[in-house]
């Protein structure tokens, strides 16, 4: 364990999560090992689909993300902005139906091409969450496998200041976005799209980490979600 790592996990440590299950993240001794660099380690793990033991890769996942949270980077407008690319998601039983029907399509396009985890680790850009702060909306769209078919879905959200949290450095992180689903729907090919029956108010997304490049939220229901910048995913998952 290097004195970076070290001395960088006694800097968050304070600020971990306070539902942090610690045996779920492999340890006190992975967590101050990972401390070193969570982000680069987060999209080494995101890259890497030769592990086949999920198990240990839930527990690194989980660690990561805590570290990332413990640095105090939440929901900001103008860094949310923008498009975004999902690389990672992972679906809690609580899961919505449709969310873990699409997760299954998703992992299915992925597996044509390579191996895959439970983890649903999306190297091709299949989904995507696309905020407008304009507007404050965003829109969920997610590609069938063969790519001739588009579901998508507008959310509408709104900043909440519930759930904030303490940064390192002693400021208030703005954690929890209202999200309220106003429009779905599904386009086949050449076909017109066809409006889907879907709405759905009181949800929300909680923004454990935000930069430039990266995006981690959590939903209501628990899902983990992790999104790239799609330029920064076409360069360091090349």
């Amino acid at each position: 364990m290097s004195p970076a790592a070290a001395s960088n996990f006694d800097r968050v440590r304070s600020s971990l999560p306070a539902d942090l299950d610690v045996v779920a993240a492999g340890g006190w001794n992975q967590l101050t090992s990972l401390a070193e660099n969570p982000k680069a380690a987060l999209i080494d793990l995101i890259a890497d689909t030769r592990s086949s033991d999920d198990s240990k890769r839930d527990e690194k996942l989980n660690a990561l993300v805590a570290l990332l949270q413990a640095q105090g980077k939440g929901f900001e407008a103008d860094l949310i902005d923008g498009e975004w690319t999902a690389v990672l998601g992972r679906n809690s039983k609580k899961s919505p139906r449709i969310q873990r029907l699409v997760g299954k399509l998703l992992r299915r396009g992925k597996k044509a091409e390579s191996s895959s985890t439970d983890s649903a680790t999306l190297k091709t850009s299949r989904s995507f969450a696309n905020f407008d702060i304009g507007s404050m909306t965003f829109k969920n769209l997610a590609t069938t496998p063969r790519g001739n078919g588009l579901l998508d879905a507008t959310v509408a959200y709104r900043p909440q200041s519930a759930a904030f949290e303490t940064a390192p450095s002693g400021g208030i992180v703005l954690r929890r976005i209202g999200c309220d689903i106003v429009g779905a729907g599904f386009k086949y090919g050449r076909l017109p799209r066809i409006p889907l029956p879907i709405r759905a108010k009181g949800g929300y997304l909680d923004v454990l980490y935000l930069d430039e490049d990266m995006r981690i939220t959590r939903g209501n229901r628990g899902g983990l979600f992790v999104h790239f910048r799609p330029d920064f995913a076409e360069e360091v998952l090349a």
